[in-house]
């Protein structure tokens, strides 16, 4: 697969209640930003059909990864859903095949190739939706606005670094987009299922509306499951898990290495590097999964290795974070 993807992050609020004390109002801004809050919470309860206490359900999707020309890689997504601790599921590509089974605290992973590419963890942010509208720590939130685009009315919340887009008459995100980097994410055609509502396409997009990944939805429907659906795939391996853990964050860049001169020429080039951020906050099992030559890899792996992280954790229990992350100059500190 030769498609580039570019680093994006989501965002999904939580409700947030409006409340005042001993007669004092809050401020505007306070009230504007629990309203942002309060819709996109709403947006989440009424899309996310993976929540604590939702029916199992067997989802089927077609997908589509483009290369920036006519052609594109034709892939299937199979997910098999019990509880947000009880999963299966499978993805096809003629090049990459990939199962995962959610085992209460552990991820079981078999794939082939055995290292992660860039596409496929990017496009496992897409088919998470709606994950994908979770929020950054500390992430500030403006005011509810409106506009118009392509003859549609929208409604739309700044979170940060990106702008979340519902439809004008119901709480339904139709769109996510980073503002510096005109990425981002479209959901279309919702249909009802089981009290939720959930896109039949889902778009992945940069600049110009140039689409990077596609999925569209073939079968979404309830289904009865028995304990062999769940068995671990052969020789797989296991991550300690769960099901939302609070992400890695990074603590210490260790010794950073200035770029050579030599390389500085290189240094538009993107390398992406595949990685598991273990329980010690330390990279593990690194590999390269998009070159831009031998000298730049080299640099960037050295890099990495030294980095520290405080590990992802779930309740305080450290647990371990795949990751691809795309690297170039402008990423140096």
């Amino acid at each position: 697969m030769k498609v580039v993807l570019y680093a994006a992050g989501c965002a999904l609020l939580s409700l947030i209640a409006f409340e005042t004390s001993f007669g004092n109002r809050t401020r505007p801004d306070d009230d504007q930003e629990k309203q942002a809050q309060s819709l996109l919470g709403q947006a989440r309860e009424l899309t996310d059909i993976r929540s604590s206490g939702s029916h199992p359900f067997r989802l089927i999707a077609s997908v589509q990864l483009f290369d920036g020309k006519a052609s594109a890689a034709q892939g299937m997504y199979t997910l098999m859903w019990e509880s947000p601790a009880v999963w299966r599921d499978e993805i096809k590509f003629a090049d990459y095949s990939e199962i995962r089974v959610a085992a209460v605290d552990k991820l079981l992973v078999s794939r082939t190739p055995r290292v992660l590419p860039l596409e496929i963890f990017r496009l496992f942010a897409l088919l998470d939706f709606p994950q994908v509208l979770h929020p950054a720590p500390n992430a500030r939130f403006g005011k509810v606005k409106e506009r118009t685009r392509n003859g549609a009315h929208e409604r739309t919340v700044e979170m940060g670094r990106w702008i979340v887009s519902l439809d004008d008459s119901s709480p339904l995100p139709v769109r996510v987009e980073d503002k510096s980097f005109h990425f981002g994410f479209k959901f279309e055609d919702y249909l009802s299922f089981v009290g939720h509502k959930f896109p039949r396409t889902l778009t992945e997009f940069v600049a110009s509306n140039k689409t990077l990944a596609q999925v569209r939805l073939e079968e979404l429907a309830e289904a009865t499951f028995d304990s062999s659906a769940f068995l671990p795939p052969q020789g797989a391996s296991v991550l300690r898990w769960c099901p939302q853990p609070e992400p890695a964050r990074l603590m210490d860049r260790g010794d950073v290495r200035p770029m050579p001169a030599q390389l500085r020429e290189l240094a538009q080039h993107v390398v992406a590097v595949y990685g598991i951020i273990g329980t010690d906050g330390r990279w593990h099992d690194l590999a390269v999964v998009k070159s831009a030559g031998q000298q730049l890899d080299s640099y960037w792996m050295t890099q990495k290795l030294q980095e520290r992280y405080s590990p992802a954790n779930c309740g305080g229990v450290p647990v371990e974070q795949e990751s691809v992350q795309e690297l170039h100059y402008e990423t140096l500190p």
